[in-house]
């Protein structure tokens, strides 16, 4: 007789995708000097894939009087995805806890001549949200 584990995952977090040709450190950059964020470069986030291991740029940006935590993340590097079937999207913005005006300062940020496009994504459609699991 043997057990089998069952493991749940709890995608306790918001996420959104932002369209921009700029690199992601001027990205990070133009996002804490026009729109008020405050994100500093973190460790790398690695995703593992079939094809082999990729690594991924990550801002950080931490809040504690709020409890949240925001991170920007590059969506490609080194031909791979973090949300492959999102390749149009160039970064992803997670939210570990909910900011309620985030909406708001998502529709200044679409605003922005070097943003293309922002929008919200529903984690629980994501087919490779468990590569959002990190920290």
């Amino acid at each position: 007789m043997f057990h089998q584990l069952e493991v749940t995952y709890d995608y306790d977090f918001s996420l959104w995708g932002i369209s921009c040709h700029e690199k992601i450190y001027r990205l990070a950059w133009l996002l804490n000097r026009y729109h008020g964020f405050e994100f500093q470069l973190d460790e790398d986030i690695k995703v593992m894939s079939r094809s082999g291991c990729s690594v991924h740029l990550n801002y950080t940006m931490i809040q504690e009087d709020q409890e949240l935590k925001i991170h920007l993340l590059q969506n490609r590097a080194e031909g791979a995805w973090i949300l492959p079937e999102h390749k149009h999207i160039d970064y992803l913005i997670k939210l570990d806890a909910e900011w309620h005006s985030f909406d708001d300062k998502l529709t200044e940020i679409r605003k922005s001549p070097h943003v293309i496009a922002g929008f919200y994504l529903d984690v629980e459609g994501l087919k490779n949200k468990e590569n959002l699991l990190f920290d």
